[in-house]
């Protein structure tokens, strides 16, 4: 009898401290929804800016009366834009995603919201990175637009872009500065010294180097390599070094569970329908591209399939189509150069922007 009572007298203080920790978690939670709501108006704000990046990006090339000032349509600042684009559209997904997914109650609130500024800011950066280095370009050569009226336009848009992005960049960061660490002094210098090298790169690159084929691959990757470096540095200098505690995977996850509540799917007919699947082909390559069993293999794959579709969509906008074994050749280079470039930032904003966590 006595030993049967012990858990009968603990069970009232276990059920006690039990709802001290779920109303300490609920008050934690209910003090980041501020902060939650400056996260999403953030992530529609990056969205426009992005969109008009893009926008701008695709105009420069291929609007006639752009495309002939226009200065930084070659290597090493096409490149940068060229990735950029790629980034920045990755991000707004992703920031839009995380912004307005639902999460699990237990989500640790503040890691969180340190991983969304993150993803945010760093869009910004790539944004603005591409401008300076537009701006850089058309510093080296003023006799392409200067004087030419479609010049100043692509000149005033592209500052006007800039001062929107910086603009952007300033208020997630004013709205979320109890996230923010203030830089270290080795980190201040770090955010000095490598943008201003990336751009005295930039403004004496020997821009005959690309008139070689080698000389244009590697004018190439240098445009990538500065992109990414300057986006991880300054992206990963204002907030805190944070736990994973969930990913990429998650969030498609939460997507999938809002849309089945949506669509009135039940969670057994989703189940069962997994259950009836064959471990075919499908499967096993589902199980291949898994960040969190094969950490690289998603990020090859990816880099593979980009590569191959701006080579279709190169040939598409009429570009030069070579025969044969040439052919072959300038597909193979594109295939490499975009595997590089997925695989270079890959590894470098992975783990800041929690993009796959280990399995187990």
């Amino acid at each position: 009898m006595g030993g049967s009572g012990a858990p009968t007298r603990r069970a009232p203080q276990f059920a006690q401290r039990s709802a001290f920790s779920s109303r300490q978690q609920s008050e934690s939670e209910s003090a980041m929804i501020p902060l939650r709501q400056s996260l999403r108006q953030s992530a529609l704000s990056l969205a426009a800016v992005g969109c008009g990046f893009v926008v701008f990006f695709q105009a420069a090339k291929h609007k006639p009366e752009f495309a002939t000032v226009d200065p930084f349509s070659d290597d090493p600042y096409d490149s940068v834009g060229s990735f950029a684009v790629q980034l920045v559209l990755f991000l707004i997904v992703l920031s839009l995603v995380r912004a307005f997914r639902r999460y699990p109650p237990e989500t640790d609130w503040q890691s969180n919201a340190a991983i969304q500024v993150r993803g945010q800011l760093m869009a910004c950066v790539a944004i603005a990175f591409t401008l300076l280095a537009d701006l850089i370009a058309m510093a080296r050569h003023p006799g392409a637009w200067d004087g030419r009226r479609a010049g100043i336009e692509l000149l005033a848009i592209t500052v006007c872009l800039l001062a929107w992005t910086a603009s952007a960049a300033a208020l997630l960061l004013l709205s979320t500065r109890v996230l923010s660490l203030p830089p270290l002094r080795l980190v201040w210098i770090k955010l000095l010294a490598v943008p201003a090298g990336a751009f005295v790169v930039l403004a004496l690159y020997p821009e005959t180097l690309r008139l070689e084929p080698l000389g244009e691959i590697v004018t190439v990757l240098c445009g990538m390599v500065l992109l990414f470096v300057v986006v991880w540095t300054i992206g990963t200098a204002f907030t805190p070094p944070v736990a994973i505690s969930s990913d990429f995977l998650d969030d498609l996850a939460a997507v999938r569970a809002s849309l089945a509540q949506a669509l009135h799917i039940q969670r057994s007919d989703a189940v069962g329908a997994q259950k009836a699947w064959p471990r075919t082909m499908f499967r096993t390559v589902f199980d291949w591209l898994n960040p969190r069993a094969h950490r690289w293999n998603i990020a090859l794959a990816a880099g593979i399939l980009l590569g191959v579709f701006l080579v279709a969509q190169e040939l598409a906008e009429g570009g030069s189509s070579p025969h044969g074994g040439k052919r072959m050749l300038v597909i193979a280079v594109y295939v490499f150069l975009e595997t590089a470039g997925v695989l270079t930032g890959y590894s470098l904003i992975a783990r800041p922007l929690s993009l796959f966590r280990e399995s187990g």
